[in-house]
């Protein structure tokens, strides 16, 4: 999947020059400014300006979901097998069978928080 010209190119836009804070099951594990986002095959790779390091890189999946609430400075990229075979019941069922692997999105909702500078 190519993410440009897409409703996610135009979020991940609006994200450049902002401070983020990046949550999976509600303990976040990176926070900071978005410098720069890039897409690399499958994985969006963030570049983020952290209290650590200037330039710092994230590298996160493509969502097979994305749900942007402005009002309160949200976005989900979702992950769950559920949203990727929310048209095909059969294809759930297998995906269902799937062992659990250790990945942090695997069937998970990453939530990113906009905070107001």
């Amino acid at each position: 999947m190519i993410i440009t010209n897409t409703e996610l190119e135009e979020t991940l836009k609006n994200l450049l020059q902002k401070s983020i804070s990046l949550e999976i099951d509600k303990k976040v594990f990176k926070t900071g400014k978005v410098i720069l986002f890039n897409q690399k095959y499958f994985v969006i790779n963030f570049i983020l300006h952290t209290a650590k390091k200037k330039k710092e890189k994230v590298d996160v999946p493509i969502p097979f979901s994305v749900e942007l609430h402005k009002e309160d400075n949200l976005i989900y990229f979702d992950y769950r097998l559920s949203t990727l075979a929310v048209n095909n019941k059969d294809a759930f069922a297998d995906l269902q069978k799937i062992v659990p692997c250790k990945n942090k999105y695997f069937n998970k909702i990453l939530t990113i928080i906009v905070h107001e500078d």
